[in-house]
């Protein structure tokens, strides 16, 4: 079976699977009688766990027991999300997923502890961050057309950072380099605040995150967006050109959120933890706080997200095509 036949079967199976969800086995009624878990696939200071911070407060306030936002990083969310999948389906854990979901199963060589396509299913679709381009404020480009001046000039030793093989920001920057014609070092981190980390100190030329990573050190002086991944500028930094202004055309990328819980999960559980999570993203303090930080917020029902990740397989499956992406 090839690439793109296994992302469409894979897409089916997602939206099978999220029906399914709504069959299973009622559940007690006093749900949540405890503290619920929130497992975020990445290190503390990435957009990711910005996102579920500025909830978290507002599902406690909703759900009546304390939610805890707990960091499993590695392997591009890959260990988050398998501890998500392998939790008891009883709507205590919840596991935050992204971009990179649907990306790490469909690059060449990967192996998946889980099964994507059968062991989480959809609560609700979060929302969404637009992949910035930046680089060091000491750096010499002091703008996007001089950043690729310099890289052609210095063929493979211009390095460029993302948060890990599998993530939206790792084939941002392969499809960036391909499409603006560079050669250059592709390094991996483990999370996107260790590349901003590097990205402030100048140990890399140049990396992607999401807006919403970045924005403080932008503002801050530390470090200076040169492009966006997009198809429009964000209203929260309208200086800020996208690739297709700058002439690098095509390369469209967005980091998406979402929450999933073990498949099984009773549907009346996944029925009160979407409500919460609507009525959270709805708040006006909360949405106040992700429009300051480039969040766009999202919500709606189970089969809104479930809609979302099978077409995201096809569009991911062609850029892993395009670009020759691995997991290594």
């Amino acid at each position: 079976m090839g690439l793109f036949d296994r992302a469409r079967a894979r897409s089916a199976a997602i939206v099978v699977i999220a029906l399914a969800a709504l069959l299973a086995p009622a559940a007690h009624a006093a749900y949540p009688e405890r503290a619920i878990r929130v497992i975020v696939p990445f290190p503390p200071g990435g957009s990711t766990d910005v996102f579920l911070r500025i909830l978290a407060p507002r599902l406690t306030e909703l759900l009546g027991q304390p939610v805890v936002i707990e960091n499993k990083a590695g392997a591009a969310g890959v260990i988050g999300f398998d501890a998500a999948a392998k939790a008891p389906k009883d709507g205590y854990t919840v596991g935050i997923v992204l971009t990179g979901y649907v990306i790490a199963p469909l690059l060449p060589g990967a192996s998946m502890p889980f099964d994507p396509a059968k062991d989480l299913v959809p609560v609700i679709w979060l929302g969404k961050s637009p992949n910035v381009l930046s680089v060091p404020a000491a750096h010499p480009a002091k703008d996007i057309a001089a950043l690729l001046a310099l890289a052609r000039a210095k063929p493979g030793t211009f390095t460029i950072g993302h948060a890990g093989n599998g993530t939206s920001v790792h084939l941002t920057a392969e499809l960036f380099a391909r499409h603006a014609g560079l050669d250059l070092v592709i390094v991996p981190y483990k999370g996107g605040g260790p590349v901003v980390t590097d990205l402030t100190t100048g140990h890399l030329d140049m990396g992607f995150n999401q807006l919403t990573t970045v924005l403080a050190h932008i503002r801050g002086g530390s470090l200076r967006p040169v492009a966006l991944a997009a198809e429009r500028r964000s209203p929260t930094a309208p200086d800020v050109p996208t690739l297709d202004e700058a002439g690098v055309p095509g390369v469209h990328t967005t980091e998406w959120y979402g929450a999933m819980v073990p498949a099984g999960t009773p549907p009346e559980v996944i029925r009160r933890l979407n409500t919460a999570f609507d009525t959270a993203l709805r708040d006006p303090t909360v949405v106040a706080r992700c429009r300051d930080l480039a969040l766009e917020i999202e919500g709606g029902a189970p089969e809104r997200f479930s809609a979302l990740l099978a077409s995201e397989v096809d569009k991911w499956a062609s850029i892993i095509r395009e670009t020759g992406a691995t997991n290594q």
